[in-house]
């Protein structure tokens, strides 16, 4: 899911800094050779500028992995908590045979929990 989106996107951003790069260059290249030297040189500092760009991209990648894995955490923490307290909550009912709604609840919530984690870490 948001892995994806993320690897698209940045992908997408690197390739469209690599194409205007090539696109500087072919227009060098189409210059007429009095020209060609002042071209060069208004390519390398575009070059500059894509170097910094592209490190952009890649920080702010990077950064938003880290954002949205520590969301993620807090989320699968919040839920442990919340089924630590209903399994706290429950502790006399365990002796009954027949599961109440707390223990389905808690039930559900553990394979919620699970399923997302897993659907979570495939996207790794």
């Amino acid at each position: 899911m948001w892995p994806d989106t993320i690897g698209a996107e940045l992908g997408r951003a690197k390739r469209r800094i690599a194409q205007g790069r090539g696109d500087i260059q072919a227009a060098v290249k189409a210059l007429p050779s009095d020209l060609q030297a002042i071209g060069r040189e208004a390519a390398a500092d575009f070059a500059s500028q894509s170097d910094q760009l592209r490190q952009s991209v890649d920080d702010k990648g990077t950064q938003l992995v880290d954002v949205l894995a520590t969301k993620y955490t807090d989320a699968v923490k919040s839920v442990d908590d919340e089924i630590a307290r209903e399994k706290d909550k429950n502790k006399g009912l365990e002796r009954h045979s027949k599961p109440g709604p707390q223990a389905l609840k808690i039930s559900r919530a553990v394979t919620v929990r699970n399923t997302s984690e897993k659907l979570a870490m495939s996207r790794w």
